[in-house]
C-alpha cells in the first residue's frame, strides 16, 4: 500500500511540473510578445562560411556566427541543394530573451559531381523582427 500511495504522489508531482512547464506564459511574457515598439531586427554576423567558399566531398559545411538583439527568440539554419530543392540539414535555435547567440552548425557533404547549396540563416526576435541572410556555397568531388 505505501509503495502505491508514494508512486501515485510522484505521478501527481511529476505531472504538476510538465503542467507548469507548458503552459503559457504569463502576463510578463505577453508584454515581451507583444512589444510593439521594437521595431529592430536582430544584428546577424556570419563568420564562415564566405560566399562562394568550395568544399571537397567528404568535407563539413560549417556555419558559424552571432545573432544579436534586445530579446531574441528563435533561430534557424537550413541547408538546401541547389539542383532539387531539396533540404539536406536544419538546425533551430529556441532562444527565448537571450540578448547575444553565438551559433556553430557543421554538415559533411558527400558528392560525386559538382553540387551548389544555399545556406538560409534566419533569427527572429520576440517582436517578429526578423533578420535573413543567405550564402551560396559549393562542393566538388
Amino acid at each position: 500500500m505505501y509503495v502505491m500511495k508514494k508512486g501515485l504522489f510522484f505521478t501527481l508531482v511529476l505531472s504538476l511540473f510538465l503542467f507548469a512547464c507548458s503552459r503559457p506564459g504569463t502576463i510578463e511574457d505577453e508584454a515581451i510578445v507583444q512589444n510593439n515598439e521594437d521595431t529592430t531586427r536582430p544584428v546577424v554576423e556570419v563568420l564562415r562560411p564566405i560566399a562562394g567558399q568550395q568544399y571537397r566531398s567528404g568535407d563539413s559545411i560549417i556555419i558559424e556566427g552571432k545573432a544579436s538583439d534586445i530579446g531574441l527568440h528563435y533561430g534557424s539554419i537550413v541547408l538546401t541543394n541547389d539542383a532539387n530543392g531539396m533540404q539536406l540539414a536544419r538546425k533551430v535555435f529556441d532562444l527565448h530573451l537571450l540578448s547575444t547567440y553565438s551559433f556553430r552548425f557543421a554538415n559533411p557533404v558527400q558528392v560525386t559531381s559538382a553540387q551548389n547549396y544555399t545556406i538560409s540563416i534566419e533569427f527572429e526576435d520576440h517582436s517578429l523582427n526578423k533578420t535573413q541572410k543567405t550564402i551560396k556555397v559549393s562542393a566538388l568531388p
